[in-house]
């Protein structure tokens, strides 16, 4: 039996698909699904080899982890792969050694991917 977060985040969720998400295609090389995400940002400041300060906002995508399959295989973001939002496309990635992406609960339902808009 789910506890009562576990619930209330799974209801989050579903809130946040049927009524905000978008539409997206999520690509890896020439295979490529289109999922329903709900929009983030994510703001960081890094500090250079020099120490300089610089700022970094990136796209997040936050994408049910069972909607995440290629060839009917669930799959794990990679540095990389291309998000398509109507006709913007955001490469994954991250900053420094960070992972390109991290759960958006503590359930692991969802997955919260980072992204910088390519070209």
């Amino acid at each position: 039996m789910s506890d009562l977060l576990e619930r209330g985040s799974a209801w989050l969720a579903s809130t946040q698909k049927s009524s905000i998400s978008q539409t997206v295609t999520y690509n890896r090389g020439p295979d490529s699904v289109a999922v329903a995400a709900t929009i983030g940002t994510t703001h960081q400041e890094m500090i250079d080899d020099h120490g300089r300060v610089f700022e970094i906002d990136a796209r997040d995508f936050l994408i049910d982890k069972n909607d995440l399959k290629l060839n009917a295989a669930e799959i794990t973001p990679e540095r990389g792969d291309t998000i398509t939002q109507g006709s913007h496309v955001y490469e994954v990635t991250s900053s420094g050694a960070e992972p390109p992406w991290r759960w958006s609960d503590r359930h692991h339902s969802r997955r919260r991917i980072h992204t910088q808009a390519k070209g």
